[in-house]
């Protein structure tokens, strides 16, 4: 403990040498200073309220400086001696908060020339930024008073960074509370039951609200309350008013030991303003009673808005003609009661002095031991000696003369009235003097037909309700029998009501009247008529105006399926009694909400849950039966992965596609109890698709040739839905490929041939394995060099991006190759077989062939001349680009190129077709000859290499 003093102390000395060192600047910091004091009372100790505007960011733990109106001051007061001071200083820290966190250090006080007080502390925030609202509370417990003269205040702040204070709003400081309350009793005779009318106006600061606060009316424990308004069981409506509206909740009862006071605490029924009126109405039934010893008195008015006791104009006991009163609760024969004494004792009583009760002999007393309660004034329980008809009661505390005692037997079996009616009254001994206190006579009656009691189970106007006849007695010579009928007259109803006894009655009996509709708020009797005999009092109830009626109101969001909200709407609550309070309790929401005292509800939380929402309001005129709504709130989408597709645009080579994925089960927070919910509304290509049990889910879709759309849709119960969109490109035809040049089987005479062509673009081109360039078109041209003649492959492969493939496998070839068989008229040029008219044959030791296959083979211009005469061929021709070849049929002698060449064997015409020395020919033609002997095959190759 020293420890935390030393602690303090040097923590304060910091502070204060803080303090001195600052010099604060002209910056603005604060804005929008509002101040709330309560009470608002002179020379009271208040709670302090202080709301600013940050307008510039402070430092961490900032300093502030609070100024208070001159006139206030501290109960305890501050103390001078440094121990004591310190101790001081560090209760008001304790009960000086921001928010919920104390103040940093202790305060510096400092009290000014024109009598105001400054209080410097520091901020227990880290640090304010621009725009932040502060909230300073100092409680009670601080001790600051308010000024001791009445009148218009401003309080004043200021932080490190300001050289000027900022003034607050002005604040009242009022002198009183209530005016003087003036009394009126209906029944002013000691001892006697009475009612009260108390009247008052309020205060200039009292501002009162409905269940937030209360009247007390505090009365001297002479007057006497019917037992404990706790220990009561009885219907409190119509017996208190305020303000002409009854009362239909309990008062509660304060009964302070320290003090000879009871009170009784009335809630405040409509809320009200300053200055207004108020009359507060105790009806006789109410039970209370008089002091038995007659003169002035007063009672205390205060409400716990400004709990200052105001005491009323003192107002008259009027002597009673009776030494003592006694009262029972319902004076009938045979019936088991409590008794009530009450009297002034004429002489000192000792504690263990005794008194005796003598009861009339014709009250039976069943036990040797009763309890009674003694009160002088404080209650004291005894048990009490019963001798035949005497009860000895042990005086338990000493007392005065004068002084009013009360004797108090409570209800038990032990205690019967007589059983003959008549006039009974009880005497009371003092056996030590010898004094003797006759009550009141007592006129016990035979039981009649009563209505001791109605209470409707509501009693609000247009109500349907249940009505309690309680204690319907009956003379114990006419109880109803089974089947017998019982008729009730309510004056608000035009028919009597039958009521018809499904057993025997007791004498005392409730009956039960339900389904019965309320009239408007009033007065109205209700009687009773068995047989012949009607109630001997018709009972008065009183119909109080309609409960409260409170509607929840739903605006904007949106509603989506199954009466879920997908986004969130406003709910707020709207009722028809201004002064009605509303709770409401909102289960199934995470954190569980619970209000009262408020008209709206927090604005609600995105998520997933389904809320009761419970509501009601009350007011003056009671409770409202709790309605119900379910809120069913969804904004957020199903979780939803695909696996595959696994992109949003896809090509493929195959016309089937896979869509599988998995859906997660999301968290429901529900009033009956949270779970995991599984969406499995799931549709692709709008057909619906099967969810398993763990969320997992697949589909093979068949596509069509080109563009194809998938659709994934999820939904959940509120219609929340997620859609995933897939293009899907299926091409499963192979890529186009066209060869222009060469064509099949084409010859070329060049080693290098161009191959031209055209294809898919994009695709990869390939030729006999190597790749091939495309153009942007898909076109391509490429060179190929030979190196011998013949026959020529070529393989060209075109594959697109999605592997289709194309192949084209086509020939030709460089130069030609002719191939002759000896006496075979078949031959061969580039492999394609050609007939010849005459086959090849030897003539002396050279190769005959017909004249036009060597020239037309190779392409070049062939021709012949015939004898004019006989019309026959004569000579033939071979011309090339760069040759001429003239043969005479017959001669062995050739022209080439104009020049005679001599030749081994001469043309010959056989069987009509022209044949010409084979090898002469092919080699002056640039022929290259091959001869194989084994197979007579000749081979020519052209051009020659």
């Amino acid at each position: 403990m020293r420890k935390r003093s030393i602690s303090a102390l040097l923590l304060s000395m910091v502070f204060i040498s803080g303090f001195v060192c600052f010099k604060p600047n002209s910056a603005k910091a604060i804005t929008d200073f509002d101040v709330d004091v309560t009470p608002q009372l002179i020379g009271e100790v208040a709670n302090f309220q202080f709301v600013y505007r940050v307008e510039a960011d402070l430092p961490y733990h900032a300093r502030i400086e609070l100024k208070f109106p001159p006139g206030t001051s501290f109960d305890p007061p501050i103390p001078t001696e440094e121990k004591a001071r310190i101790e001081r200083l560090r209760k008001i820290s304790e009960n000086m908060l921001f928010f919920s966190c104390e103040i940093m250090g202790l305060p510096i006080i400092n009290f000014l020339q024109d009598g105001s007080v400054s209080i410097l502390i520091r901020d227990s925030t880290n640090k304010r930024e621009a725009g932040e609202k502060v909230i300073l509370k100092i409680k009670k417990e601080a001790g600051i008073v308010n000024p001791s003269s009445p009148g218009s205040y401003h309080y004043y702040i200021r932080t490190e960074n300001e050289e000027d204070f900022f003034e607050s709003q002005p604040v009242m400081i009022y002198e009183d509370t209530l005016s003087t309350p003036i009394v009126k009793l209906t029944n002013p005779v000691a001892g006697e039951t009475t009612g009260f009318e108390i009247n008052f106006t309020l205060g200039p600061a009292d501002t009162l609200h409905f269940w937030v606060n209360s009247f007390i009316i505090e009365f001297p424990k002479t007057f006497i309350f019917y037992m404990q308004l706790s220990d009561m069981d009885k219907n409190m409506n119509n017996m208190i008013f305020i303000n002409d509206v009854p009362l239909i909740y309990s008062p509660g009862v304060m009964e302070y030991e320290s003090s000879n006071i009871i009170a009784l605490e009335l809630p405040v029924l409509k809320s009200t303003k300053p200055y207004e009126n108020m009359k507060i109405t105790i009806d006789e039934r109410f039970g209370i009673r008089n002091p038995f010893k007659p003169g002035a008195y007063t009672i205390g008015v205060w409400t716990t808005s400004l709990p200052k006791v105001v005491e009323s104009k003192p107002f008259h006991i009027n002597p009673s003609s009776e030494e003592a009163l006694a009262t029972l609760p319902h004076n009938v024969t045979n019936e088991t009661t409590n008794v009530d004494i009450v009297y002034n004792t004429t002489e000192n009583l000792e504690m263990m002095d005794e008194i005796q009760v003598v009861f009339p002999k014709e009250f039976e007393i069943s036990t040797d031991e009763i309890t009674c309660y003694f009160y002088a004034p404080n209650r004291v329980p005894i048990d009490v000696a019963v001798f035949e008809n005497v009860m000895t009661i042990p005086v338990p505390v000493n007392v005065q003369k004068g002084e009013t005692i009360r004797l108090l037997y409570t209800y038990t079996n032990d205690i019967k009235t007589p059983t003959i009616p008549g006039s009974y009254s009880f005497l009371i001994k003092h056996p030590k003097s010898g004094k003797s206190y006759q009550t009141n006579p007592l006129l016990i009656e035979d039981q009649a037909l009563e209505i001791i009691d109605v209470r409707p189970s509501v009693p609000n106007a247009y109500a349907v309700t249940e009505y309690y006849i309680i204690d319907l007695a009956f003379h114990s010579d006419r109880i109803p029998r089974t089947g017998e009928k019982l008729f009730f007259t309510f004056e608000f109803i035009d028919q009597p009501i039958q009521y018809e006894f499904k057993k025997n009655a007791e004498p005392f009996e409730t009956v039960v009247l339900k389904n019965i509709k309320n009239p408007e708020p009033g007065n109205y009797s209700i009687s009773a008529q068995f047989g012949n005999e009607k109630a001997v009092y018709p009972v008065k109830i009183n119909i109080i105006p309609p409960l409260p009626q409170t509607k929840i109101q739903i605006e904007g969001g949106k509603e989506g399926n199954n009466g879920w909200f997908t986004e969130l709407p406003k709910i707020s609550f709207l009722f028809d009694d201004p002064d009605s309070i509303m709770e409401y309790k909102v289960e199934g929401y995470d954190p569980i909400t619970e209000k009262s005292g408020c008209d709206d509800s927090d604005p609600l939380l995105p998520g997933q849950y389904v809320s009761l929402i419970t509501y009601y309001s009350y007011c003056a005129y009671g409770w409202e039966n709790s309605k119900e709504f379910l809120l069913k709130v969804d904004t957020i989408p199903p979780l939803v992965n695909i696996r595959h597709p696994s992109k949003k645009k896809t090509e493929q080579n195959i016309n089937t596609i896979l869509v599988d994925g998995k859906i997660s089960p999301l968290k429901l927070n529900h009033y009956a109890g949270n779970k995991l919910v599984l969406d499995t509304n799931l549709t692709i290509n709008g057909i619906i698709s099967k969810v398993r049990d763990d969320g997992s889910f697949s589909s093979e879709l068949s596509l069509h040739e080109g563009n194809n759309t998938i659709q994934v849709k999820v939904m959940d119960e509120a219609g929340n839905s997620v859609q995933y969109d897939y293009d899907v490109l299926v091409d499963t035809l192979s890529p186009s490929l066209i060869v222009n040049t060469p064509l099949e089987g084409e010859v070329f005479l060049s080693n290098t041939i161009t191959i031209k062509g055209i294809t898919e673009p994009g695709a990869l081109l390939f030729m006999n394995g190597e790749a091939i360039l495309l153009e942007e078109d898909g076109s391509f041209a490429v060179e190929l060099s030979f190196d011998s003649l013949g026959k020529k492959e070529i393989k060209i492969t075109a594959t697109d991006k999605l592997n289709n493939q194309t192949v084209q496998v086509f020939s030709c070839w460089f130069g030609y190759t002719l191939q002759l068989k000896i006496g075979d008229n078949q031959a061969f040029i580039n492999d394609r077989p050609v007939t010849l008219l005459s086959p090849p044959i030897i003539d002396q030791g050279r190769t005959l062939v017909p004249f036009r296959f060597i020239g037309e083979a190779i392409g070049i211009e062939v021709g012949y001349q015939t004898d004019p005469k006989t019309k026959v061929v004569s000579k033939v021709f071979y011309i090339s680009k760069t040759k001429r070849i003239e043969l005479t049929i017959g001669s062995k002698v050739a022209l080439v190129n104009g020049k005679s060449v001599a030749m081994d064997v001469p043309p010959r015409i056989l069987h009509g077709t022209t044949l010409v020395p084979l090898r002469f020919v092919a080699e002056k033609l640039d022929f290259d000859v091959q001869w194989e002997v084994d197979t007579q095959t000749i081979t020519l190759r052209y051009p020659k290499l």
